[in-house]
């Protein structure tokens, strides 16, 4: 992941958000937030929908950032004096079921999402239509953080867009060409297995019905599954 590449997702913000303002908490400053953590080292990468808006406190981030400094604090998210937003915690758990060196501290793991945006809760979004609209024009950047990503083997994502399709199938209709999400298989519980394919190497995905707001119900998801997601992660 390089400078470059963030510049490039802040300039597109920037073009675009006038569109999407109603998204938006007026009350919050926010910065578009494309990764979580060293994309470089990971092997696992977990994908959310967009950033909370509850990262953006006043005690946690200044109004302004330079670009250069907003990558040093995404790359090192997991390790700066503030500590992490309390979401992550349902995501290290799990990962924990897996070996205990899968962790975002331990810069195995990474986090992205559909959009790099911080609006309101998805579950209090009046427009749905122009939430999913938003979702459409940014999961580019989605694709462009996964080719980044060299040694990922795995992409873990948990819960629904919207109630309406899992995070994975979202990530499935809306790749372009050479990129498609092949089902593998159906995994234990409300779980499923896909490849993405498409770029120089082909990448396993999990899928659970529940994301780490429900921590409980993750862990044992990802607890049932854990052979064989050990097996893709050898």
């Amino acid at each position: 992941m390089t400078i470059e590449y963030l510049k490039s997702v802040l300039a597109h913000v920037s073009q675009t958000d006038g569109n999407y303002r109603s998204l938006y908490k007026p009350s919050i400053v926010t910065h578009p937030i494309p990764f979580f953590g060293n994309l470089e080292s990971a092997i696992i990468l977990t994908v959310g929908v967009n950033p909370s808006n509850g990262e953006f406190t006043p005690d946690r981030w200044p109004d302004k950032i330079s670009p250069e400094d907003l990558y040093i604090r995404l790359k090192n998210y997991f390790h700066n004096p503030c500590k992490a937003h309390p979401w992550f915690y349902g995501w290290n758990q799990a990962l924990q079921q897996l070996n205990e060196d899968f962790t975002y501290y331990k810069k195995t793991v990474a986090h992205t999402d559909l959009s790099p945006r911080a609006t309101i809760s998805m579950t209090r979004v009046h427009d749905k239509l122009l939430f999913k609209q938003m979702l459409e024009e940014d999961i580019k950047f989605l694709f462009k953080v996964i080719e980044c990503s060299k040694n990922v083997k795995l992409i873990m994502t948990g819960g629904k867009v919207l109630r309406e399709f899992y995070i994975a199938q979202w990530i499935g209709k809306h790749a372009s060409k050479p990129i498609v999400l092949e089902p593998i298989k159906k995994g234990v519980g409300a779980t499923s297995f896909y490849k993405l394919k498409g770029f120089d190497w082909d990448v396993s995905v999990f899928s659970s019905n529940v994301s780490p707001s429900c921590c409980v119900r993750l862990l044992e998801n990802v607890h049932a599954n854990r052979d064989e997601l050990r097996r893709i992660l050898k």
